[in-house]
């Protein structure tokens, strides 16, 4: 457990819940942030491969509209 989930953990002891109930509640919320994560990196691939369509898409357009025999 890092440091801001024994934090969180801290906090909600202090705001009177139960041991076992402030440790699920802390772990909820470090799974969550470990989602964020993920998340966040799945969509810097996402945006990575929009660009690069979009760069693709654009480059045959040009192509096909100069393209006057």
């Amino acid at each position: 457990m890092s440091s801001l989930d024994i934090d969180v953990l801290h906090a909600f002891k202090m705001l009177g819940v139960s041991d076992e109930e402030a440790e699920k509640a802390a772990m909820a919320l470090h799974k969550r942030d470990q989602d964020v994560v993920a998340l966040k990196a799945d969509m810097a691939i996402l945006k990575w491969m929009v660009g690069t369509n979009v760069a693709l898409t654009f480059i045959v357009l040009g192509r096909l509209f100069t393209m006057h025999g």
